[in-house]
């Protein structure tokens, strides 16, 4: 987009497309590339591949075999994604400085939102606390244009 100077905005109107549309068919492009390659093949719809987003590479390509051989569809994908995202979520290292208190769990809740984040932004969101009721809300990124779009994203929503 950034290379035309265009935004989502205008390529959907240039499509006839709904922006959420463009948006979405956009995001299918941080898909690790075994994943893209089975969606062109239409080994996977766009909806698997939508809800593989929210993973790393290596369990994005893990979960889109398993759709594959298990014939998955999108809900039971969505329950497995939960599933990982959980599980990593339980191994999530908590810093804890001031005293040798255990360090807070997450709640169902914040699990949640996390999982929530990770759609919209689609980025591997993460919600860290600390024991004083505080915390951090991490979005990493690993290129400038998966900045812009995050960014773009919360622009949006502001």
């Amino acid at each position: 987009l950034s290379q035309f100077d265009r935004t989502i905005e205008q390529l959907a109107q240039r499509l006839s497309l709904d922006r959420s549309t463009v948006n979405n068919m956009i995001r299918l492009l941080d898909l690790a590339e075994p994943v893209k390659q089975a969606l062109q093949a239409e080994k996977i719809s766009a909806g698997h591949a939508r809800t593989l987003l929210s993973l790393d590479n290596e369990k994005q390509v893990a979960l889109c075999e398993q759709i594959q051989s298990e014939s998955l569809s999108v809900r039971k994908t969505e329950a497995e994604v939960r599933k990982i995202l959980k599980g990593d979520v339980e191994r999530v290292p908590f810093e804890n400085t001031k005293q040798p208190a255990a360090a807070p769990q997450m709640t169902n809740h914040l699990v949640d939102l996390q999982q929530q984040l990770r759609e919209i932004l689609g980025a591997q969101v993460e919600i860290k606390l600390k024991t004083d009721h505080s915390g951090q809300i991490l979005i990493p990124f690993d290129s400038n244009e998966t900045f812009e779009r995050i960014t773009g994203v919360l622009r949006k929503s502001a």
